[in-house]
């Protein structure tokens, strides 16, 4: 079988020239199967929506972005405009003008707030919210006045967000419009957002749990010296049920999990605290890498992205740096301005895709790594390689410009620190680490003229002429993060059964093979019937619609013609793994092992081997590791008495990352949190004592944050 992803890659890229663009990072210690450039123009930014809010439609067809350029409306919103990408034809869709596009749970529907300009406030007619059937072209209005929409009910019944009322208070009013009005044909008034009264709202984003009927939001809170002041407010569709999703304690970037179980808190080790267990109570640790801003990445709740670029797998625990995008403004004043350079990732609904916008283009090399830095000797700056940096210019190092004068191989000589108004970067070698000249950041003249300044330096009163105003904006890309699920095929009642794969929302069809050569040029779609014309051994791939091709099934062996048909949906009786009992390395029964002072289960999967490995004693579970996908350990829990009593995470190069202990009540009594970067492995970075769900002591590198052991 020949691995077809990368050819249909680089097809893409041969066949949307000037639109879709592929490329292959060469960024070491990054995984990904390529990277596509969906837009080109860094005078004007383009943005595929804020972190925690999905960009692609429910079956991973469509992916949406803003283009925010001109000046109508308040900060350009009248003239944004709202995009939809095809990845089955590579066409760059221009909806409408508009802000704020949310996608349906379940439908290719794409809801924007589209400013009128009738000259009423944007909570009356001043704006529509409009419903695009990305399926079919058509679009209605489906409402007015929701200056913010959120997010879809899992049933796509109820479109929930924000209404603004500017000088006012409160300013933000959580109400709903009907997704989809019955009887409706456009040609009767739009009806205004129907308010959900005793509802909490202190932001435009009101997040919908994707299979739970809950909402989050934002808080407000009076002070964040109140450690457990709610900053997250979960309750029910109908405003009621107030519940606490996080205290300031937790404080991070929050969203749902891609299967709605947990309410996932990023800025720190990956965790979540399930839906339905509202503050105080345990957040769990779900792996040992830590995110940033976190987003589902698919409807699973499996995989999980974030930062700057991660992916992680709750399977096992483990964690990976996709790409490394690299994306930044330089600010020449303190603050934080992150939100025009901010990569906002959001995984595609099966986790094989990842989009987000850098103001980077990665696909061009020229970086340093910086290799050794002397304060003794500020002269000089050592690196792996100067290769593609000018004789003399300018470096970037994070938030810092550094004119150097000359360069050998090795090495920026003839250093003049803080340039242009810039601040002191960071420690060069533990926390800047890589180098990019200034033209990586400054637009080219002959695109000013299209561009607006970056807002924060001119509101910070720099002139228009200051050589930092004119940066590049961001460009929206998707990093391909692993081929999809691989279907199974099986003999069912005198013919075969084609059962899709554990993840297949965006699987457009599937591709049968015979000793390796499709049988059809065209894909078998769910549900389909088919028929093997001839003897041989069958594999079958699923084939998305974006075109990427999974790994091929295992092998059938088939010995005359039949027929089959393909599943669209995985049958409840069907299982991806089986388990071993052992004793003493020989296999047994599941009653022979309960009886054992000690036994061994193995987890196999179909097609990933042994992912977990547990102990048994006397029939009770005593230890369970989790293994990655080359069989490393990752996650190790132990048990005494049934209960969990410890568990740990690893990288997969053994060093510890975290380790937390258990109470008799089942309630997490302390949490520490390691340094892994080389050099420093083992450097205690937070230790947190809780009490039934509530943290009571917090030290952060050493320094106590706040101590109410004793009350």
């Amino acid at each position: 079988m020949v691995f077809r992803t990368e050819l249909l890659l680089l097809s893409i890229a041969a066949s949307v020239a000037g639109e879709i663009t592929y490329f292959m990072p060469n960024q070491p210690a990054t995984q990904n199967l390529g990277v596509w450039r969906l837009t080109h123009d860094p005078a004007v930014r383009d943005e595929a929506n804020y972190h925690n809010i999905q960009c692609w439609s429910p079956n991973g067809r469509f992916t949406c972005y803003v283009r925010w350029g001109g000046n109508n409306g308040p900060g350009g919103k009248a003239s944004a405009e709202v995009h939809v990408v095809d990845l089955t034809t590579r066409e760059d869709r221009l909806v409408d003008t508009g802000i704020n596009p949310r996608w349906a749970t379940q439908h290719n529907w794409l809801f924007f707030c589209h400013w009128t300009g009738d000259g009423t406030e944007p909570f009356q007619t001043g704006t529509q919210v409009i419903r695009y059937d990305a399926d079919t072209g058509e679009k209605q209005v489906i409402g007015h006045g929701m200056e913010g929409p959120g997010s879809v009910d899992s049933t796509d019944t109820w479109l929930y967000g924000t209404q603004r009322f500017r000088g006012q208070s409160p300013q933000y009013v959580t109400a709903r419009l009907r997704a989809c009005p019955s009887g409706s044909d456009g040609t009767e008034a739009a009806p205004p957002p129907e308010v959900i009264k005793g509802a909490p709202n202190q932001h435009s984003h009101v997040h919908v749990n994707p299979r739970h009927p809950v909402i989050m939001v934002r808080t407000k809170s009076s002070s964040r010296k109140d450690i457990y002041a709610a900053q997250r407010t979960m309750f029910d569709l109908d405003g009621t049920h107030h519940r606490t999703g996080a205290v300031w304690a937790e404080i991070g970037h929050l969203c749902w999990s891609g299967d709605g179980k947990y309410l996932l808190i990023g800025n720190r080790q990956t965790c979540g605290r399930p839906w339905n267990r509202p503050f105080p109570s345990d957040l769990n640790v779900l792996s040992w890498g830590a995110l940033g801003d976190v987003c589902p990445c698919g409807t699973t709740g499996r995989y999980i992205c974030g930062g700057n670029l991660r992916m992680i797998d709750t399977r096992s625990g483990d964690a990976w740096n996709v790409v490394h995008p690299h994306s930044g403004i330089i600010y020449p004043m303190e603050g934080d301005h992150s939100t025009l350079s901010d990569i906002d990732p959001k995984g595609s609904p099966d986790g094989t895709k990842i989009h987000y916008h850098s103001t980077r283009d990665i696909s061009d090399p020229i970086r340093a790594y910086i290799t050794g830095y002397d304060r003794k000797k500020p002269d000089a700056i050592h690196v792996g390689s100067t290769e593609g940096f000018p004789d003399s210019g300018h470096l970037v190092a994070r938030w810092e410009v550094i004119e150097y004068s000359r360069k050998t191989a090795t090495s920026f000589e003839g250093l003049t620190r803080q340039k242009m108004d810039t601040r002191m970067a960071p420690d060069l070698v533990t926390k800047v680490r890589v180098l990019f000249p200034l033209s990586a950041f400054i637009l080219p003249q002959e695109t000013k003229a299209r561009a607006k300044p970056i807002g924060p330096i001119i509101a910070a009163g720099f002139k228009p002429d200051h050589p930092l105003a004119y940066q590049r904006y961001t460009d929206c890309y998707v990093a391909v993060a692993r081929r999809p699920f691989q279907p199974h095929l099986r003999p069912h009642r005198e013919h075969i059964e084609l059962i899709p794969g554990e993840h297949h929302r965006e699987t457009r069809g599937y591709r049968i093979l015979c000793d390796g050569k499709p049988i059809s040029d065209e894909l078998i779609a769910p549900g389909e019937t088919f028929e093997l014309s001839a003897a041989g051994t069958y594999t079958a791939t699923a084939v998305e619609w974006s075109s990427l091709e999974s790994p091929p099934s295992l092998p059938l062996s088939v010995a005359a013609p039949t027929k089959g048909r393909v599943l669209k949906d995985v049958p409840p009786a069907f299982s991806w793994t089986r388990s071993v009992w052992q004793i003493g390395g020989r296999a047994t029964s599941p009653e022979q092992a309960a009886e054992a002072p000690e036994a061994t289960l193995d987890v196999h999967h179909l097609h990933d081997g042994i992912i977990a490995r547990e102990t048994w004693r006397k029939g009770r579970r005593v230890l369970r590791v989790d293994l990655n996908a080359e069989g490393l350990p990752i996650r190790r829990r132990e048990y005494a008495d049934g209960r969990l009593s410890k568990q740990i995470y690893t990288t997969p190069g053994g060093v510890l990352a975290s380790h937390e202990l258990f109470g008799p009540d089942g309630f997490k009594t302390e949490y520490r949190r390691l340094d892994v970067r080389p050099g420093r492995e083992g450097r205690e970075l937070e230790h947190m004592w809780y009490r039934r769900g509530t943290p009571i002591k917090q030290l952060k590198r050493g320094k106590v944050i706040f101590d109410h052991a004793n009350e």
